[in-house]
């Protein structure tokens, strides 16, 4: 066991340390931030923009910019170079390879969610609550980049999937307060639950509030629904063939 975890992190500081240099990724990473950073100074008809909707803006970019975009490309870019089966001679998995990613992009997701968090002011004693939230709503958003990655063939290829399903996942939860539509479409996507339990957490609303426990029950069902179709299309479709 302690052999498996060295492995992970070494994958994990090796992947770190690739994609951080890499300019196209980190634009991903950071977009979230200044998006949130200039919005937050606007003027609009002489008001700015609440706390409330300015943390929705930055936590729904996080979670489509990070998980779906920044991985799958990360994903498609070492299937692109062939990177696994140099990796399998160090007796590397396709498994430990895959967790690698996942906890890269949660490691950043985490990241940029807390710089979002005291761009908007929010309470510093809710931090602990609204990581741990975002923690566990973004696992559904992760395990569905790295289904993109996986059924990408290049980096190219990743885009042309992300980019619509980056719109599917973002739309329905910014507008769902302006049009019944998307009120309605946002109850379908895992953005809209994950928005709503960091909301929450920022509020002062306590974990085991019914309220926050149903949220986290929605999160978690979304991680093992997409957990589990990401390790079918894993299985079916092999990261070293």
């Amino acid at each position: 066991m302690k052999c498996y975890w060295n492995k992970i992190s070494a994958l994990l500081s090796k992947d770190m340390r690739d994609n951080l240099k890499n300019p196209q990724l980190m634009v991903m990473v950071l977009l979230p931030v200044v998006f949130v950073s200039i919005y937050r100074f606007m003027d609009f008809g002489g008001e700015h923009l609440g706390r409330d909707y300015l943390m929705l803006l930055g936590v729904v970019m996080t979670g489509v910019m990070v998980p779906i975009s920044f991985l799958s490309t990360s994903i498609a870019e070492e299937k692109e170079k062939n990177t696994l089966r140099t990796l399998m001679l160090s007796n590397v998995t396709g498994g430990q390879f895959l967790l690698s990613k996942g906890l890269m992009a949660l490691l950043l997701t985490l990241v940029v969610d807390t710089a979002v968090f005291f761009i908007c002011n929010a309470p510093v004693k809710m931090l602990p609550a609204y990581l741990l939230c975002a923690a566990i709503g973004s696992l559904g958003l992760i395990f569905l980049g790295a289904v993109v990655g996986l059924l990408s063939k290049d980096q190219m290829s990743t885009g042309i999937v992300s980019a619509p399903l980056m719109i599917l996942l973002l739309m329905p939860t910014v507008f769902s307060s302006m049009n019944s539509f998307f009120a309605a479409a946002a109850k379908f996507v895992p953005t809209t639950v994950l928005v709503d339990l960091l909301l929450l957490s920022t509020d002062g609303i306590a974990l085991t509030e019914p309220v926050m426990l149903k949220n986290l029950l929605a999160a978690l069902a979304w991680g093992v629904g997409l957990g589990v179709v990401c390790l079918v299309v894993y299985r079916r479709d092999r990261l070293d063939r």
